[in-house]
């Protein structure tokens, strides 16, 4: 009876471990992420062309492709998407830029730092298109 005993506790505490560790995990980047700052961009003075754009924090890591056509973003393609995607927010995000021409968005309730992540990739790809 005492060696059961022994063993439940001893499992109870690897995942107990493990939990903790799943959570420092995921939360890891949550702060730094939240206080990002997007920058603006004049999407009229963009050279025509297809940019690569990418963004490194952790599990919000995430690239993108930008299509510029006569100084206008015509497409946004996801091509590393951030871990624990939710297509909905990201379809919503690339919808509002495309929509507005602009980084400047509302964004998404709840996925402040997931919509931040791919702002800063598209921010990236255009400034590749300077």
């Amino acid at each position: 009876m005492k060696k059961t005993i022994k063993i439940l506790i001893f499992v109870l505490l690897i995942l107990a471990a493990v939990g903790t560790g799943g959570i420092m995990y995921l939360s890891s980047g949550l702060k730094d992420g939240d206080s990002i700052q997007v920058n603006s961009i004049d999407v009229s003075a963009l050279r025509d062309g297809e940019y690569l754009g990418s963004y490194d924090n952790k599990r919000w890591d995430n690239q993108v492709k930008v299509k510029i056509e006569s100084g206008t973003i015509t497409e946004i393609e996801v091509i590393d998407t951030v871990m624990f995607e939710k297509p909905e927010v990201t379809d919503a995000l690339i919808s509002q830029v495309l929509d507005q021409q602009t980084m400047e968005i509302d964004g998404v309730t709840g996925a402040t730092v997931t919509v931040k992540a791919y702002l800063k990739a598209i921010e990236d790809a255009l400034m590749k298109a300077r």
